[in-house]
């Protein structure tokens, strides 16, 4: 097969120092994508820039300030 679609894309790659640190306790795995819940019932599914052992890090940026997130069911 020949032929096809050039295509530039820029990507914004977050600070990885930017983080937050989310013990994996409060981390739901929905088709191995992590979702973490929030006290008022909302959900955030999350891309995270590292895992350690027994913790995710995300972007700052992607909770809102001042949430409060539970622990899986």
């Amino acid at each position: 097969a020949s032929g096809g679609l050039a295509v530039a894309v820029d990507v914004s790659v977050p600070d990885p120092n930017g983080g937050v640190l989310v013990p994996l306790g409060l981390v739901e795995w929905r088709l191995e994508r992590p979702v973490l819940r929030a006290a008022d019932g909302s959900e955030f599914a999350v891309i995270p820039l590292r895992r350690t052992a027994d913790a995710l890090v995300i972007p700052a940026t992607l909770l809102p300030p001042e949430v409060r997130l539970i622990a899986k069911p």
